[in-house]
């Protein structure tokens, strides 16, 4: 992620932040057994998805706060996601194993976790899918649409927040 100053590296143990400007780097390690997943950067906040929970950390000017102050959701997460809002709070999902999910509201004050939707729940349940990769895109010419790469096809599915019970369409399988 690159925030125009700043380029932040999620790696498999932690995150680094390059700051070229100034010509250094600051290193954050993940506690041990959190291999990270995926890195999503918001704007207050920094959403980290690892095999064994989802963490979620204030950040300003490129400072993470202190791991003391992240906030934790235990699960086995594979994969996660900003979700496309029309303003107000962030929304993050974050996706495992079979049908297993959450979506994260953060906002200044609070992180929810909040149920997945049935309808993605229940179509990788029964695909005994594992999420690997996840895109939320906004189309000018149609509808919100989830893309849920899994590791036996893609799911799409016509939703602005992921926690309907809209029905996923496997476009491969």
């Amino acid at each position: 992620y690159d925030d125009g100053s700043r380029l932040w590296v999620g790696t498999k143990l932690g995150i680094s932040i390059l700051d070229f400007e100034n010509e250094e780097s600051t290193d954050y390690e993940l506690p041990q057994g959190h291999d990270l997943h995926n890195l999503i950067v918001l704007d207050s906040h920094v959403v980290i998805v690892t095999e064994a929970g989802v963490w979620v950390a204030g950040h300003l000017d490129g400072v993470i706060e202190d791991i003391l102050q992240w906030e934790y959701f235990p699960g086995r997460y594979t994969a996660g996601a900003e979700l496309v809002a029309d303003g107000g709070d962030d929304y993050v999902i974050a996706l495992g194993y079979s049908g297993f999910g959450s979506v994260f509201q953060i906002n200044d004050v609070s992180v929810t976790e909040l149920a997945v939707g049935t309808g993605i729940s229940n179509a990788m349940n029964t695909g005994n899918a594992t999420a690997t990769s996840i895109v939320h895109v906004d189309s000018s010419s149609g509808p919100l649409t989830l893309f849920i790469g899994t590791d036996v096809g893609l799911i799409t599915v016509e939703t602005s927040t992921a926690r309907d019970a809209a029905t996923p369409n496997w476009r491969f399988y």
